[in-house]
């Protein structure tokens, strides 16, 4: 309970403060401005270290003859794109390639197929596609590295006289790097590997480090045929956080975005470390006039 002389002591100081007497008690500007300085550095650190983030997806397809050689049409980025080629001369005939790609937050597709007929001088159609897209592991665990699992399949096929390839390369900031191949060829140079492949590459990540060396996955595949044949090729590879790591639930995994500038997940981006700078120099500037001006009227 408060006292007669407390409530008599207290009454007195407010009343002298009202009058002038005594001035109200306001923080130092000075420290003020520290104050708000170390908050904008506390936000800065954390997205400055994002700020490299994921690079974008990268894919290109070309169709191309190869003899007489002619360029073909040319796609960077994911779709349909297919081509016709007919030569009509001596033992000539028609060649059809297609190539489909997609993508959307880490789950690639890829395939390619074509049909030649006709004879020795069918047109040489080739079909090459190139896909590459990054990946990083985020998350709020201690770990130094987090377990992932790539699932790679990759099939290849030729009925009559032709050849197929696809190929598919983990690499970049991981702790395995590896590459699946699959092949098919039928009247051209032997082929080593099988015509398809099915498995898992097993690999730590470091987590929250993206930028230039990311992990990355990467699918090189071609066809072509000869006289009257088909080929065909696919990939669809697709990563996780291996399940029976003991904080899985403390990391998720971020992708390359498609059709977006590089520097943040699948449909987001993240502020350059400059332009908090500038954010933080311009909050600094403005608070910094607001104690100026209300010094300027207490002192009135």
């Amino acid at each position: 309970m408060t006292s007669l002389f407390e409530f008599l002591h207290h009454s007195s100081l407010d009343s002298r403060r009202r009058t002038g007497e005594i001035p109200a008690k306001h923080g130092s500007p000075l420290s003020v401005l520290f104050i708000l300085v170390a908050v904008v550095v506390a936000l800065a650190v954390p997205i400055a270290s994002r700020a490299d983030g994921v690079p974008a997806v990268t894919i290109v397809n070309v169709l191309d003859t190869i003899t007489p050689y002619a360029p073909g049409p040319t796609t960077n980025g994911p779709g349909l794109l297919t081509d016709t080629v007919i030569n009509l001369g001596y033992e000539g005939g028609t060649a059809t390639a297609t190539i489909y790609t997609s993508y959307a937050d880490g789950t690639p597709t890829i395939s390619g197929s074509g049909t030649t007929s006709g004879g020795s001088n069918v047109p040489d159609l080739t079909a090459m596609t190139e896909f590459a897209y990054y990946f990083e592991v985020v998350g709020t665990g201690s770990d130094l590295e987090v377990p992932v699992i790539i699932f790679a399949d990759g099939t290849t096929s030729v009925a009559g006289a032709g050849y197929a390839n696809v190929t598919t390369t983990v690499g970049g900031d991981i702790s395995s790097s590896s590459t699946l191949y699959a092949c098919s060829n039928v009247g051209g140079a032997a082929c080593t590997n099988p015509s398809s492949f099915s498995g898992t590459i097993d690999a730590e990540v470091s987590p929250n480090e993206g930028g230039y060396y990311a992990p990355y996955v990467e699918i090189t595949a071609n066809g072509q045929g000869y006289q009257t044949s088909s080929w065909s090729f696919t990939a669809d590879p697709s990563i996780e956080i291996d399940p029976s790591f003991a904080d899985a639930a403390d990391y998720s995994i971020i992708f390359s975005a498609d059709d977006a500038a590089p520097g943040g997940p699948p449909g987001t981006t993240v502020p350059e470390p400059g332009s908090l700078a500038m954010l933080g120099i311009g909050l600094v500037a403005v608070v910094g006039l607001r104690l100026k001006k209300f010094g300027a009227r207490a002192e009135v």
